[in-house]
């Protein structure tokens, strides 16, 4: 019974900690979501949209029907800006591509994420601006070419210097002349950001491999109304152009921490579950061992030992118990939190502040456990 008891209390420690992980790890992603993903989800409805090869054949068929869906969208009431893109915040993947800084050599190229954007895409996301400027009307396949940098890729492409006005190559075109700097956005997920950064070309001079487009729509009516006008505009546009992925940036942020909070319910619910179990078992061997002491417990007491003395006793008895389990909890969370190391962020697998913080906890429940037994042997009437 003493050795179950005590893996009992392991398990439980194992389990606490776990969950105490994957809660500090959920809460930094939502204050990642809420601050420093690249994007303001409040009133965002996004869609996917896949314009058939036989009916938009080139890159300029594409364009020109991403315009017309624009300039209908932006009619809808309510909406206050509008925009197209070749990746979306939060969509799972990247789209790496070599990115080379004019005047430098082949040797120093990157591989950063290139996504396409049209104007308004940058205030439809409420990405923010950090110098110079988003794209515009004027940014036209005639014109002159322009690129949009993040910070990160500012950074490592020209450190310490103003990357407006810098020209970069996108693979073998370009140069594109750097009109803005923009914050980071997380493509891949809150947990994850492409180390090197994100390049920014405008719809009309630099089109994609990719036929999917993402439309995000800014509007300060309900999420409702506004898939239903876009669901009608796009009919009116083309009633055969697929539209998939309806969605609003709200719920994209939900999904993507949807693992983490999956497995942060099931760790607290089992973790819970052990350290019931673990403090009934201990109150059970406990009471179990002041009925078998009875007798010791009443002589005790007849030969001089205070109330005080035989409360420790039991106490002694149950402390010894919690803190085997303790111990060899501490190991085993030990060694599982490294496995759990792929669904944490912003917290290390080993913290000391979680480790020590459940270790406390599990053992001031487990001592509340004890008191009653104890209680209960100072009771017992020597005679």
């Amino acid at each position: 019974r003493r050795g179950l008891v005590a893996a009992q209390v392991a398990l439980s420690v194992v389990l606490l900690i776990g969950a105490t992980l994957l809660f500090t790890s959920l809460r930094y992603l939502l204050d990642v979501a809420a601050t420093d993903a690249g994007f303001n989800a409040t009133g965002v409805v996004t869609a996917t949209i896949f314009p058939p090869p036989s009916r938009y054949p080139s890159s300029t068929d594409v364009v020109a029907l991403q315009e017309r869906v624009l300039d209908r969208v932006r009619a809808i009431p309510g909406v206050t800006a509008a925009g197209i893109t070749s990746n979306i915040a939060l969509s799972g993947f990247e789209n790496p591509s070599s990115v080379s800084a004019v005047g430098r050599s082949a040797d120093e190229a990157v591989i950063p994420s290139v996504v396409t954007v049209t104007p308004g895409y940058f205030e439809a996301m409420a990405t923010p601006l950090i110098r110079g400027r988003y794209f515009d009307r004027t940014d036209r396949s005639d014109s002159a070419k322009v690129a949009i940098v993040d910070g990160r890729l500012a950074a490592r492409l020209w450190p310490y210097e103003d990357p407006i006005g810098k020209e970069i190559y996108r693979g073998e075109s370009g140069p594109f002349r750097i009109a803005g700097v923009v914050g980071d956005v997380r493509l891949e997920g809150l947990a994850s950001m492409q180390s090197i950064g994100t390049a920014y070309f405008p719809h009309t001079q630099s089109p994609p491999v990719r036929r999917l487009r993402c439309i995000a729509l800014k509007s300060s009516v309900d999420p409702a109304a506004v898939v239903r006008g876009l669901r009608l505009a796009l009919l009116e546009i083309d009633p055969d152009l697929p539209i998939a992925d309806v969605q609003t940036m709200l719920e994209r942020t939900a999904h993507a921490v949807a693992p983490q909070r999956l497995a942060m319910s099931l760790s607290t619910m089992f973790a819970g579950i052990a350290l019931l179990l673990s403090m009934l078992g201990l109150y059970g061997v406990l009471v179990g061992v002041v009925a078998r002491r009875t007798r010791e417990i009443g002589i005790r007491l007849a030969l001089g030992d205070t109330v005080g003395g035989v409360f420790r006793l039991v106490l002694a008895e149950g402390a010894g118990l919690i803190g085997v389990g303790l111990v060899l909890g501490l190991a085993g969370a030990g060694l599982a939190a490294r496995t759990m190391k792929g669904l944490l962020f912003g917290v290390q697998p080993t913290d000391p502040v979680v480790f020590a913080g459940v270790t406390i906890v599990t053992g001031a429940i487990a001592l509340l456990a004890c008191i009653e037994p104890a209680r209960r042997a100072t009771r017992v009437d020597p005679i």
